[in-house]
C-alpha cells in the first residue's frame, strides 16, 4: 500500500535524524513529487502519522508537519508487529504507554 510506504519512507528519515525532532517536513505538494503520490494519499499518510504521535500538524500561516518530541521513540515501535510478538510484549507495551499517556 502506497501510504504505508510513503509512513515507513519519513519514519526511517526522522529516526535517521535526516528530519530533527520539531523540524517541519517537505510541503504536501514537494512529498506528493518525491513518492510519485496524489495529494490525498499524502495527506492520508500526514494524519496516520499524526494519530501515531509522530505528528503534529498545524494549520494556517506558517503551519505544516511537524516532528514530535517523541517521534524517534514512536516511529521505531512496529504496532502492528504485537499482535505476533505474545501477551508479554503487549502487556509491557501496555505498561509503557501508560507512562507516556498517563491519563489512559
Amino acid at each position: 500500500m502506497i501510504v504505508q510506504r510513503i509512513i515507513e519512507t519519513l519514519k526511517t528519515e526522522i529516526m535517521d535524524g535526516g528530519i530533527p525532532t520539531g523540524g517541519r517536513l517537505p510541503s504536501e505538494r514537494e512529498l506528493q513529487v518525491k513518492h510519485r503520490a496524489g495529494r490525498g494519499t499524502i495527506r492520508e499518510a500526514l494524519k496516520t502519522m499524526e494519530g501515531m504521535g509522530i505528528l503534529k500538524i498545524r494549520k494556517g500561516r506558517g503551519g505544516g508537519a511537524f516532528v514530535t518530541r517523541e517521534a524517534g521513540l514512536l516511529a521505531s515501535c512496529r504496532l502492528y508487529d504485537l499482535p505476533q510478538a505474545g501477551e508479554d510484549s503487549a502487556i509491557l507495551f501496555c505498561g509503557f504507554r501508560r507512562m507516556l499517556e498517563p491519563g489512559m
